[in-house]
């Protein structure tokens, strides 16, 4: 089975301003925007050296919801969703509504935002800030929701919308396209 990477690649506009906490890595001739630096509100780093996914250190946060409570640890590849947990959730419902804290200190990565995807319209999102302050990542808070944005202070939305499009659903299961 070989993989569909149609419409997956990176504006140049992007590239030319890529934000600080982030860089482009390329495996087998693809280029992926990789988070290296991402924050919690009181300047903590969420990236976790211990944990890694495709051989970058993952983004960590502690997160609440479905009657269980533990770390998560997120691909920091842009568009793959590769998720490992320390927990099992424990209530019926599969995809709770979860609320997001930084492992270090327990603040709340949560802000109030409005879902635009149709089948969620959650008002709750998890916040993961940049280091220059200003640009930030945004996941929405319902657990399953494939709803994630940026916000880039020198980028037109129309770019950063753009970025927001690009998926790889097939990807993490042929991790020979990412250098395994």
């Amino acid at each position: 089975m070989s993989l569909n990477l149609k419409n997956q690649k990176i504006p140049v506009e992007f590239l030319a301003n890529l934000p600080e906490g982030l860089k482009v890595v390329n495996r087998k001739n693809i280029s992926y925007v990789v988070v290296e630096d991402i924050r919690c509100p009181h300047d903590h780093s969420l990236l976790s050296e211990e944990v890694k996914l495709h051989g970058e250190a993952a983004i960590t946060m502690r997160i609440r919801g479905g009657g269980s409570e533990g770390l998560v640890y997120l691909d920091p590849f842009w568009g793959l969703h590769a998720k490992l947990f320390d927990f099992m959730f424990k209530e019926a419902d599969a995809k709770p509504l979860v609320h997001a804290f930084c492992p270090i200190c327990d603040m709340s990565l949560m802000v109030p935002r409005q879902c635009p995807y149709p089948e969620c319209q959650t008002k709750d999102y998890i916040e993961f800030i940049l280091p220059d302050g200003k640009n930030k990542i945004f996941s929405c808070g319902q657990w399953g929701c494939p709803e994630h944005d940026m916000m880039v202070t020198n980028i037109p939305a129309t770019i950063t919308k753009m970025m927001t499009s690009i998926q790889y659903p097939e990807l993490h299961s042929h991790g020979e396209a990412i250098g395994f």
